[in-house]
Parts: structure tokens; C-alpha cells; sequence
């Protein structure tokens, strides 16, 4: 007797119409975020649009993907049995919001030394305090972080009386907005002015410099700096206000200016330094990459985990978006540690970074 065939499987039926146009719309936002985060890369002050999407809410992406995703799911459940590769292919998109759209953070950096560390750990924290509109607030994050070395910006009000009295056996300098305080002894404070912004509130863009000394034998730079603003320029966006566009691109020309400048200072530098402050730019900015430009190393890229926000929470949404605040390193050192404080003291949270001299060979 001849044996039977074993029956055919079952024949998978082709995905809906609903499906294909959910699998096109996915392939066509992964690339729009693809070209995003390309055109990121390349420059972001190149074109106004992409410019202006470094200060929104970066998870903002995420919303397209979601509706992508769920939609997926619901046309596999109306129709068993056919072929659906697009649940799992919606969260590609998904994946490249929420890591290196939004800056994830929290791999080793090969940019860190690896060499023989010296003397006790150095922590530093850059604070924007919001003119010391909450004195109880950000002196308490102080207080609780206590830094060897704290650089303010947005300094009013009573805030350096306090920090005298809070902190007695502290070296403090203060010009203008900026305030320089150390456990360690400070001296040869200077302020340069930066170009002006017409629309900047503050009018007097600079940065400061000291020199610290860390013990008998160690003397290092300290930076603190504040650059413009592009607040004025995003609310005539929001407003659609005719020349927003071109004032969003002045407003970053003057910007790139301003780290340009502070650049150009960093390169000149003798001594080791560190460079902390508000920046009013994300790190893919060309702000920032002027500062890379002086062979200078971002703390929290290089040893932060998460996202390390630090300003928008003073918004509706009520959390931090954008990571305008940074530290800066040159070369001398090792970052053991960088992350933002607490968001209850000001607009924006602290960045606060730990840090180590290294014995390099080859300087």
C-alpha cells in the first residue's frame, strides 16, 4: 500500500492593504529620523528646522511610533494567519528616538585616558541658579553635593551674601552673573567679554577664568561661561512671527561666535582646566563642537548615564529635555563620574562631575 503524502502546511495568505500601508508609513519614518539624526551629525545650525528640533522634547519622535506600533498590532489581530512583519519592524524607529535622538548616555567613552591617576578626587558642579530666585533651594543642593569647586551663573539677589555665610571657609570670586567658589585657594580672576547678542536679556555674554590651587604643586584653569540665549528666537517661532527663521540663525551664528572665542582661549591655555557653565546648546551643537575643536572633552558623554537633561522642566511638561549645561575637561584629566542634580532649586538642574588629575607620558 502506498503511503500518503504528508499534507501540505498551510498556506500564509499576504499581508492587507492596511498592513502594507502601515509597513510603507514605518520605512518612511525610520528614514525621516534617519535623516534627522544624519542631518544632526552633520551640522545642526545648517538648517533652521533641525536647528530648532534640538530644543524641543526629543521624545516628541517617539509619538509617530507608538501610533505605528499599536496599529500594527491591531491589524494582525483583525487578520490571523496572514503575514505581518511590521509589529516588530515599528520599533526600529523607536529605537533611534530614544538613543541617539535623545542622547543616550552610558557606555565607555574611548576617549577616556587611560593612564596612572593622581591626587584626591576634584568635584565639580556648574549651576545655573535663576538670578537665586530659590535661595533655600538650590543652597540645599549645594550643601547636599558639596563640591570642591561650584561655578554660577545667573548670580542675583541675595545669593552671594548666603553663600558666604553658608559656606564661610570658602575662596569665592563674583563678577557680574558669574561667581566662582573652592575649597581649594583661587586667584588671578579675570572676565572677558564675549560678542553681544542683540535679543540676548543678559546683554554681557563672557566667560571668567581662575587659577585654583590644588596643593603645593598643582595649579589648574577653572572657565565659567554663560553664551546667549535662543529663547527669544524660539517664542517668535512659536509666535510665526515674520523673520523668526532668520533670527533663530543669527541667534546661533553669534552663538558658534561666543564658543569660538572661548575656544580660541582654551587653546592657549597652560594649564590644566576645566570648563563648566550654561551653554544654552546641546552637545550636538556647532556651539559645542567649537569647544571640541580645543581638544576639550564633554564629562557626561564621557562618563554619564541616561540622558543627563538639565534645563525645560521650568515648562508645562514639568521634566527636564535639553542638556544645555555642561563641564568640560582638557586632556590632564579622568572623568570617575558625571550626572545633573536635583531640579528643584532653578530652571535648570546642576551638572556635577567628579574628576582626577592624570600622569600622562606623552605631554
Amino acid at each position: 500500500m502506498t503511503p500518503k503524502p504528508p499534507p501540505a502546511p498551510p498556506r500564509r495568505l499576504p499581508p492587507t492593504r492596511a498592513q502594507v500601508v502601515i509597513g510603507g508609513l514605518t520605512l518612511f519614518y525610520a528614514g525621516f529620523l534617519f535623516w534627522l539624526w544624519d542631518a544632526i551629525v552633520a551640522g545642526p545650525e545648517r538648517s533652521w528646522f533641525v536647528n530648532a528640533s534640538l530644543y524641543i522634547p526629543q521624545f516628541f519622535w517617539a509619538i509617530p511610533c507608538l501610533m505605528l506600533f499599536l496599529a500594527a498590532v491591531y491589524t494582525r489581530t483583525k487578520a490571523k494567519g496572514r503575514r505581518n512583519l511590521w509589529v516588530g519592524g515599528t520599533l526600529l524607529p523607536m529605537l533611534i528616538v530614544f538613543g541617539p535622538l535623545m542622547g543616550l548616555r552610558g557606555f565607555p567613552s574611548p576617549a577616556q585616558p587611560i593612564v596612572k591617576l593622581s591626587g584626591k578626587p576634584l568635584k565639580v558642579m556648574t549651576y545655573n541658579i535663576a538670578q537665586g530666585k530659590n535661595l533655600p533651594g538650590f543652597l540645599g543642593i549645594i550643601r547636599q553635593e558639596e563640591p570642591d569647586v561650584l561655578l554660577v551663573q545667573e548670580l542675583g539677589g541675595q545669593a552671594e551674601s548666603m553663600l558666604h555665610s553658608w559656606f564661610p571657609d570658602w575662596n569665592v570670586k563674583s563678577n557680574g552673573e558669574f561667581l566662582i567658589a573652592s575649597r581649594f585657594p583661587i586667584s588671578q580672576f579675570e572676565r572677558v567679554e564675549l560678542p553681544k547678542l542683540v535679543d540676548d536679556p543678559w546683554k554681557r555674554p563672557a566667560y571668567v577664568r581662575v587659577v585654583a590651587q590644588l596643593d603645593d604643586k598643582t595649579e589648574v584653569a577653572i572657565y565659567n561661561t554663560h553664551l546667549s540665549t535662543p529663547r527669544p528666537a524660539l517664542a517668535a517661532m512659536k509666535e510665526r512671527k515674520v523673520g523668526s527663521t532668520a533670527d533663530l540663525e543669527s541667534n546661533s551664528s553669534t552663538r558658534m561666535y561666543q564658543a569660538h572665542q572661548l575656544a580660541e582661549a582654551l587653546r592657549k591655555e597652560k594649564l590644566p582646566y576645566v570648563l563648566g557653565g550654561d551653554f544654552n546648546a546641546p552637545e550636538p551643537s556647532m556651539a559645542c563642537r567649537q569647544i571640541f575643536l580645543a581638544h576639550a572633552r564633554n564629562a557626561f558623554s564621557e562618563a554619564g548615564k541616561g540622558y543627563g537633561y538639565t534645563s525645560g522642566h521650568a515648562l508645562r511638561f514639568g521634566m527636564s529635555f535639553v542638556r544645555s549645561d555642561h563641564i568640560f575637561v582638557s586632556k590632564h584629566w579622568a572623568v570617575e563620574e558625571c550626572q545633573p542634580g536635583d531640579k528643584s532649586g532653578s530652571d535648570h538642574r546642576p551638572m556635577i562631575a567628579t574628576l582626577k588629575l592624570a600622569n600622562t607620558e606623552s605631554e
